[in-house]
C-alpha cells in the first residue's frame, strides 16, 4: 500500500524535475537571443586580443 509519504516525496520529485526543466529551457532561450546576431570575429581580432592578453601576463 502506499502511503501519503510516498506520494508526498514523488509529487516533491516530480516538481524539483518540472523547475529543473523550466530552468534549462529558460537558459537556452536566454543564450539564443543573447547570441543569435554574434559574429565570429576575424583572425585579426583574435590576434590583437592575444597580444593584448600576453602583455597583460608578462607584466605580472
Amino acid at each position: 500500500m502506499i502511503g501519503k509519504t510516498d506520494v508526498a516525496r514523488d509529487q516533491s520529485i516530480a516538481r524539483s524535475d518540472e523547475a529543473e526543466n523550466r530552468l534549462t529551457a529558460q537558459m537556452a532561450i536566454l543564450v539564443y537571443f543573447t547570441h543569435k546576431d554574434a559574429v565570429t570575429p576575424s583572425q585579426e581580432t583574435i590576434k590583437r586580443h592575444e597580444d593584448k592578453i600576453l602583455t597583460f601576463l608578462s607584466t605580472l
